[in-house]
């Protein structure tokens, strides 16, 4: 199960609407296809059909721009495959074209808001969480 949440700033009313995790429908890395940049759709694709893989991950996680501080949820994945081929997701800023970290839930509380830079995220009142299938 997934679970997520809205964290909104007091100074500047930015707002940031976050997933992790997976639900459900996520049994397998092909009812998902969907999720996947459309770039990279038919590479994954073609591993998953005609390929060994070993293993597949994928998740929902939330992503900040080292350079920029911007604020991202993406779809992650990862396949291993013919024992030693490795594809994956990387995501780059649509601002700065920096190459984006992924940071794990505490971390996206104690972000600076990416919009004034004054007031932490998480802090309003108006947050909400939940969790999804």
């Amino acid at each position: 199960m997934g679970f997520g949440g809205m964290l909104t700033c007091l100074e500047c009313f930015y707002t940031f609407e976050y997933k992790y995790g997976v639900g459900m429908m996520y049994s397998d890395l092909e009812n998902v296809l969907c999720l996947i940049h459309y770039t990279r759709k038919n590479k994954v694709k073609e591993i998953l059909q005609n390929e060994n893989v070993q293993k597949t991950t994928y998740y929902h996680s939330a992503y900040k721009c080292p350079k920029c501080s911007t604020l991202y949820n993406r779809f992650y994945f990862k396949i291993e495959y013919n024992n030693n081929q490795v594809y994956k997701s990387f995501f780059k800023c649509s601002k700065c074209k920096t190459i984006l970290n992924e940071i794990d839930e505490d971390e996206l509380r104690n972000s600076i808001c990416p919009e004034c830079g004054k007031r932490k995220m998480g802090e309003s009142e108006l947050n909400l969480t939940f969790n999804w299938d």
